[in-house]
């Protein structure tokens, strides 16, 4: 995948700025292990553009294994489609909005309650490109695209959608000097349609727990976790 953006950003403060600006995309979507099978029909480069902005704050006391603060992120990107092949058929131009909160609440020296909500929707006559569908997987906080978010137990993209709705409720302990335990809770869902989105019987839940080490390259980590979707526990390092 290629992804080039111009842009303009203003900086309205130490904390919060506004970026607006254009994305040309060269894009195919590829699954190593194939969670869903419609998604193999688009594993195929294609080319599309959005125009987007997108208002950003950040007051966490460091980036990783934060312990007050926040961050928080709203995108309002409008995805269009250049290629006239089958992607032009089949995706029309969308608008896609999202917000993104994480807040870091000291409890004592050792323990930080972390919660987190993530809200997503799609203005569309159709099918938005596929890259712009929300999913929810995985346990990485940093995705190529940035409408896929992590949820504890799920794999990679596992579920998508047009529309989601994420809450999360993290537990961070700091063991000793630079290791943490970190016990997660994540609920939610990601569908196609508001009604599902709503409806109980799609709600996904997951859980785990996360042992890290703050090394000089970024966090080291290991994760058992399990969720209502996967049977048994899985890790991930």
């Amino acid at each position: 995948s290629m992804k080039t953006s111009a842009f303009i950003t203003s900086i309205l403060s130490n904390y919060v700025s506004v970026k607006l600006g254009f994305t040309y995309e060269y894009f195919k979507f590829e699954q190593t292990v194939v969670v869903d099978s419609i998604s193999t029909l688009f594993e195929d480069f294609n080319s599309y553009g959005n125009l987007f902005i997108k208002l950003s704050a950040d007051t966490r006391d460091k980036p990783y294994f934060a312990t007050s603060g926040f961050n928080a992120e709203y995108n309002a990107k409008y995805a269009t489609v250049f290629s006239k092949g089958w992607a032009g058929e089949i995706f029309t131009n969308s608008l896609i909005m999202y917000l993104n909160i994480n807040s870091f609440v000291p409890i004592n020296e050792k323990l930080t309650l972390k919660p987190g909500i993530f809200a997503g929707w799609t203005f569309r006559q159709k099918i938005p490109p596929i890259q712009h569908w929300f999913g929810v997987g995985g346990i990485n906080e940093i995705n190529y695209v940035s409408s896929f978010v992590p949820f504890t137990g799920v794999a990679f993209v596992q579920k998508n959608g047009f529309y989601s709705g994420v809450a999360r409720l993290h537990l961070q302990y700091n063991v000793y000097k630079k290791f943490y335990l970190t016990f997660k809770s994540d609920f939610g869902a990601v569908e196609t349609t508001t009604e599902d989105l709503i409806d109980p019987a799609n709600t996904l839940f997951g859980y785990g727990v996360t042992a890290s080490y703050d090394s000089f390259i970024g966090p080291v980590e290991f994760s058992v976790m399990g969720s209502n979707v996967n049977s048994g526990p899985s890790v991930a390092l």
